[in-house]
């Protein structure tokens, strides 16, 4: 029994520990996690104390990126035999990987490690396999002309039945459009995106965030038709991830009875409609709101307001003035200063410091 070889190879006072795999199979799929389990076989004096056992990482998959980072440091609490050490596998955005093996490997402590049982592994299967996806369409931007290259911009993407392309609903695993995904044009890695709306019976609107806009020529690829991801979509299209870099997000395709807008950053600041807001309305790009008074806006209290600092970059969309307005505010600070603005006339942006 290995139990007998580690009582009589461990030295006195030492914990003696070996390691095995308790749940050996991960998927991105979920995720579904793995995990490791540590032993250790003590003298009687030492068991009610706690012992820290180091490991190290291993194999094709990669620590922070494949599974959640660990720090290679398990502790078996006192008056346990054991421990489990959670593979907490990571739904990437890279594609084609394949089943990538994370190994645990025991490291040299106060103990003495088995000489054969010293390591574990844990296989994590690939959910992103291109083949699997049954349909792909080509997107490309139009109407950018600028010459600069635009870094992690928001582009908006509407799919409805009347587009062409063969497109269809009906080709979708999920009704819900889970397994759609979004692809960079050399197929490296998965895009970032968020639904607003998903509508199998009219027009979705759906927000992809491009590493990369250059000009009219910048392409990239959507997928959809794959049963084996239809059953939740990707975290990134749920948790805000997709505006990582971005401090506030507010679609205002809020539905009637909403008190204020959601914001689909990952900080999720909350903000209170104010005056007579009219929600649910038909925008230049999906839902909006109407804002008739000159009081009308979205208040956000101090806790909640993101600290910009000196260099930031506000976008939206607004409908042209109309007399006897001569111009509106797009964001202003906490006492009526720094705002900016769109003047009548030209509709340009300007800034206003009180």
């Amino acid at each position: 029994e290995p139990a007998a070889a580690f009582l009589t190879a461990g030295a006195a006072g030492a914990g003696n520990v070996w390691i095995e795999g308790a749940d050996t199979n991960g998927n991105e799929n979920g995720p579904d996690q793995a995990s490791v389990r540590i032993h250790r076989v003590d003298l009687p004096s030492t068991i009610g104390n706690p012992l820290s056992v180091n490991y190290r990482l291993i194999g094709a998959a990669s620590n922070g990126l494949d599974y959640a980072w660990m720090n290679g440091q398990a502790t078996i609490p006192a008056g346990s035999s054991s421990v489990d050490v959670a593979i907490r596998v990571i739904d990437d955005a890279t594609p084609n990987e394949g089943t990538e093996d994370a190994v645990v490997e025991l490291a040299a402590g106060p103990y003495a490690v088995h000489s054969t049982s010293n390591s574990a592994t844990a296989a994590i299967s690939d959910n992103d396999r291109l083949a699997d996806w049954q349909v792909r369409m080509k997107i490309r931007t139009w109407g950018y002309t600028a010459g600069s290259i635009l870094t992690n911009f928001p582009v908006v993407v509407r799919f409805s039945d009347g587009i062409g392309g063969g497109f269809g609903y009906e080709q979708f695993a999920s009704p819900a459009g889970n397994d759609l995904r979004f692809l960079r044009s050399d197929e490296s890695v998965f895009l970032n995106y968020e639904i607003e709306k998903w509508d199998p019976d009219g027009e979705s609107t759906v927000w992809v965030d491009l590493p990369e806009l250059a000009d009219t020529n910048t392409w990239f690829w959507a997928l959809w038709g794959n049963a084996a991801v239809a059953g939740a979509p990707p975290n990134y299209a749920t948790n805000g991830a997709t505006w990582a870099d971005h401090d506030l997000v507010l679609h205002l395709a809020d539905k009637t009875g909403s008190t204020g807008p959601a914001d689909s950053s990952p900080d999720r600041r909350g903000s209170a409609f104010s005056g007579a807001i009219a929600l649910d309305q038909t925008g230049v790009v999906g839902k909006g709101v109407t804002m008739s008074g000159a009081n009308d806006g979205i208040n956000m209290n101090d806790s909640q307001r993101p600290a910009i600092g000196d260099a930031w970059t506000i976008s939206a969309w607004f409908s042209g003035l109309e007399p006897p307005t001569t111009w509106r505010t797009l964001s202003r600070g906490a006492t009526y200063d720094h705002h900016a603005m769109v003047y009548s006339g030209n509709d340009n942006l300007g800034m206003y410091d009180n």
